[in-house]
């Protein structure tokens, strides 16, 4: 078997707990000793220990190797359950969803922890070709193998898992830890010590016989869990499986960190789904240089209609009068010119000039651009700031938006411009479900004047009351102000009441519905184009925005008033899912309003969100 390339099943995908009771042998050990024959790999006992201990813990397809004798060398890939992430998260953060994030190290399979560092890391997703999220895992993970392998070494390893071992199989001369210190795997050297009752001897000479065993491994419960997402995991079960527990338990945490430099966000911006770069200078720098955030052109083309409508969000912060207190946050923008300096940021504001570049920013479309170099070129030629105000309006955005397909919109709301909404992070997401099952949840309208937009999809909504962001006033009380009346939430809109189409409501028909709908007036709106992308409007004087929210009905925060008005004083319990945009302010002319708590309309909202949760 000389240098031949050991590799295991080709599996991608495993279960916490199974069992791996397939008759496939998915990976070979060899002892490392003097008397190893000629040709076997030289692989050090603790690496062997370690894989054995992760795929005993987790799954034998929670791991794949490689092992190059000839260059003393393994790669190894371990495979990461994405199982907890919801399928808006997953697709949120670029990654596919319920497929396992792999961890492909490159080791010294002689030295291992012994070697000064790892050779080689990368994170991927085997049909992911790439992710702003798997750039700051690989990030996260670089900086903890080196900072692990300056101060670990095999016989730390060792000693931390012997001490795991149980008890009452080690006897009293501790013979036990002994032997697995020898190089055997834990597994086999705990069935030998067994068979020759305790004694050392016999059981080492059972295992230089080949002795070895298909049985589990007696281990604890695998239950990581901590608070600190950047807690060191114990290393009781091997470096590989401190590795793995380290990954998953910052899994969920992402977008709390910038993925530069990985401090957790500034306590005043409140946690969201996307992973943002923080508004240091030198991470907004390094985002211009190491291109941690997608392209222009490729979010363009795939998501055209809500690059279009982020441009549209910020142009109407800007050219707000109360720029100053909406537009957060304010565009950090490195000078193209001088890539050393900053050409728009928090602290040097130049709204003028944000004005003239916004109004020179032409509509982009997929036909325009077939490359980045394309859509810069196009984009400089209208101004140099053009190109990096738009990189830095998508790559800031911290929601998940995506255009409601024809077949999933909600065909009582009058507009074809209707998106899918989700900010809330992994984290807090689990925190609502909770609260859910035990009160339940509601569904109702929020409103508010296009200008505030751009900052509620980058910090979501909060109770503004009592604050400088505060519009309106607060007449019942602090809370963020909902209404099952979709007619009473644009009243906060800062523009005419909308046209919408009638609702069917209890005890009446579609039919009767249709003819009063029609007797009424209600303008037609642009219909999506099969064809090609949504062309969005642009006079922002005409629209107003509402978004459909999900409340925990809770009575202690939330506050259902006989005028139609809520208010949720309870930030977090209140979840974005919809989106809507209105060009027709048309007067209500007395059409039935569309009411969130109408039996049709939430069976309808509840059949479009199965398909995105």
């Amino acid at each position: 078997m000389e240098n031949e390339e050991i590799a295991s099943d080709d599996s991608n995908e495993y279960e916490e707990g199974d069992s791996g009771s397939d008759d496939v042998d998915y990976y070979q050990y060899y002892a490392m000793s003097l008397d190893d024959p000629p040709g076997l790999p030289k692989v050090c006992p603790q690496l062997k220990n370690d894989m054995d201990m992760l795929t005993q813990v987790l799954s034998p397809k929670a791991l794949e190797f490689r092992s190059f004798d000839d260059i003393n060398e393994m790669d190894i890939d371990i495979f990461v359950s994405t199982a907890s992430l919801e399928k808006s998260v997953a697709e949120a953060w670029g990654l596919v969803y319920q497929e396992p994030v792999v961890v492909r190290l490159c080791l010294n399979q002689r030295l291992y922890l012994e070697a000064n560092d790892i050779m080689k890391i990368e994170v991927l997703q085997k049909s992911c070709s790439s992710s702003v999220v798997l750039s700051q895992l690989k990030k996260i993970i670089e900086t903890f193998c080196r900072e692990q392998f300056s101060k670990l070494d095999n016989e730390a390893v060792q000693h931390a898992v012997s001490k795991t071992l149980p008890q009452t199989a080690c006897g009293k001369d501790n013979s036990l830890a002994e032997i697995f210190q020898m190089g055997f795997r834990l597994e086999d050297a705990q069935a030998a010590f067994t068979v020759a009752e305790g004694d050392k001897q016999k059981a080492v000479e059972l295992l230089l016989t080949g002795f070895r065993v298909e049985s589990e491994l007696y281990v604890q419960p695998h239950t990581p869990v901590t608070s600190d997402p950047k807690e060191i995991p114990s290393l009781e079960r091997g470096f590989l499986l401190q590795l793995h527990d380290f990954v998953q338990q910052r899994m969920k945490t992402l977008n709390e960190f910038c993925p530069i430099c990985d401090n957790k966000h500034d306590v005043t911006r409140q946690s969201m789904l996307k992973p943002v770069v923080c508004n240091r200078e030198l991470c907004i720098f390094a985002l211009e240089t190491l291109g941690v955030s997608a392209g222009v052109t490729f979010i363009m083309n795939t998501q055209p209609e809500v690059t279009n409508l982020l441009i549209l969000l910020t142009k109407a912060a800007v050219l707000s009068p109360r720029h100053e207190k909406i537009l957060e946050p304010y565009p950090s923008v490195v000078n193209p010119l001088r890539p050393n300096q900053m050409a728009l940021c928090s602290s040097r504001k130049d709204h003028e000039t944000l004005k003239v570049v916004l109004r020179r920013l032409p509509k982009l479309h997929p036909k325009i651009a077939s490359s980045e170099a394309d859509i810069r070129k196009l984009l400089d030629s209208q101004h140099e700031l053009c190109y990096p105000l738009v990189r830095w309006i998508l790559s800031s955005n911290r929601s998940h938006i995506v255009l409601l397909p024809r077949d999933q919109q909600l065909n009582c709301i009058n507009t074809p411009y209707q998106f899918l909404l989700r900010n809330s992070p992994p984290v807090q997401d689990e925190m609502f479900r909770a609260k859910k099952e035990s009160h339940g949840s509601v569904f109702a309208f929020h409103g508010s004047p296009l200008e505030n937009w751009h900052s509620i999809i980058r910090h979501g909504l909060i109770v503004a009351s009592g604050t400088d962001k505060q519009l309106h006033g607060a007449a019942h009380g602090k809370g963020i102000y909902l209404s099952p009346s979709i007619q009473l939430s644009s009243s906060y809109c800062g523009n005419k009441v909308i046209g919408i189409k009638n609702l069917p409501q209890q005890g009446s028909t579609t039919k009767g519905t249709q003819q009063g709908s029609k007797a009424k007036g209600i303008e037609k709106t642009p219909e999506l184009d099969e064809d090609g992308p949504l062309e969005l409007p642009s006079d922002t004087q005409r629209m107003i925005c509402i978004a459909l929210c999900e409340v925990i009905n809770d009575p202690r925060h939330l506050n259902k008033l006989s005028t139609g008005i809520w208010t949720c004083t309870l930030g977090e319990n209140v979840c974005t899912r919809f989106f809507f945009l209105f060009d027709n302010p048309l007067p209500f002319q007395g059409a039935p309003c569309v009411e969130s708590t109408a039996d049709s309309f939430l069976k309808r909202i509840k059949k479009v969100l199965k398909n995105y949760d």
